[in-house]
């Protein structure tokens, strides 16, 4: 199956609400009426500076558990370092569009989900979950890297893409894109 039931739940909902928000309308004011669940974090940086205080930050930063991920710890810099120098080199050599200086500097400055739907159905192989996704986020000065990276994974999802499978862009109320991948019968 080219798109997942959960991508295509995804999907549907931003078709939905999409036009709600080129228009200007907060996120939560753009969902359906029998939205499950839905959290909002509006400044980011606000919030992982309230966190600070909270007695997890405050347990994370005691001696003990700093010993006890601290292997962990290092393992994940040193991965994170191996990645960004193959990004080096993939940019250098021109197969890739963003450079390790850009990732960096990536940003999300805000947040918003939605859970519309959950269902369980019959699939191929037996019970299968349906959801509805919707996700915001707000990027700020980072956001021209982000539409780079994203076109990326886009082509490279179209590249990867079964017989049959087609990519639509069109565009929406306030100039908003919206990408539609689907394959017929799906």
């Amino acid at each position: 199956m080219f798109l997942t039931r959960v991508q295509a739940g995804i999907l549907a909902s931003a078709v939905l609400v999409a036009p709600a928000l080129a228009q200007g309308k907060p996120f939560k004011h753009a969902l359906p009426a029998d939205t499950m669940g839905f959290i909002s974090l509006p400044d980011l940086n606000t919030s992982l500076g309230e966190f600070q205080t909270t007695a997890f930050a405050k347990m994370w930063r005691e001696e003990e558990v700093q010993d006890f991920v601290k292997d962990a710890m290092k393992l994940a810099e040193a991965k994170w370092n191996e990645g960004l120098e193959q990004l080096k080199a993939m940019h250098e050599a021109g197969a890739f569009p963003v450079s390790p200086d850009d990732i960096l500097k990536l940003r999300v400055e805000s947040f918003s989900g939605a859970l519309t739907r959950v269902e369980v159905g019959m699939g191929e192989f037996g019970p299968e979950p349906k959801m509805g996704l919707l996700l915001h986020l707000g990027f700020g000065e980072s956001a021209p890297t982000w539409r780079k990276l994203a076109k990326v994974g886009m082509a490279q999802l179209a590249a990867q893409a079964p017989p049959g499978a087609t990519m639509k862009t069109s565009k929406l109320e306030g100039g908003a894109e919206l990408v539609t991948m689907s394959k017929e019968g799906q």
